[in-house]
């Protein structure tokens, strides 16, 4: 008598195998023609340290700051391709980042990705950050794999409009 595995043990190593090739594919660092500047502006050194090497391993070139104030002096330096920014910071918060940037028309179309832990009012933040031009709102914690997929969509939009 020959056995075959049961049917639910093939459908699972089939359905692994696929998952494992999605996160792959999404996790796979980005080719250097394609590497863009991002901005990570968090006032938690354990998360600028996070994403700057998650980041870096996907071959985006990391710039950092700490608080609003550092932000906007890096934008001027740097111009980056992308913010990705903390909204509740001490000084010069999130909120006015936002405001100063889209202010600007030379910061206008810097695509800024909204980054919080701030579980207070999420909504209302939400709605305030997008109504003021910022392009994703994310909350902590988040998958890497979320991260990269909202990071390649919004300079992707930026350079199709």
């Amino acid at each position: 008598m020959i056995r075959r595995p049961p049917r639910s043990t093939q459908s699972r190593s089939s359905a692994a195998s696929d998952v494992y090739k999605r996160q792959h594919r999404a996790l796979s660092p980005l080719p250097s023609v394609e590497s863009r500047h991002i901005l990570v502006v968090d006032d938690d050194l354990d998360i600028l340290s996070l994403m700057e090497e998650a980041l870096s391993f996907h071959g985006y070139e990391i710039t950092t700051a700490r608080n609003g104030r550092e932000a906007l002096e890096r934008v001027a330096e740097s111009n980056p391709d992308l913010l990705l920014l903390d909204i509740k910071m001490p000084g010069v918060d999130g909120y006015e980042v936002i405001r100063r940037l889209k202010a600007a028309d030379a910061t206008r179309a810097i695509p800024i990705v909204v980054i919080t832990a701030s579980p207070v009012d999420k909504e209302r933040d939400k709605v305030q950050v997008l109504g003021m031009g910022a392009d994703q709102y994310l909350t902590k914690p988040l998958s890497i794999e979320n991260l990269i997929h909202e990071i390649k969509k919004a300079i992707a939009d930026k350079h199709a409009g």
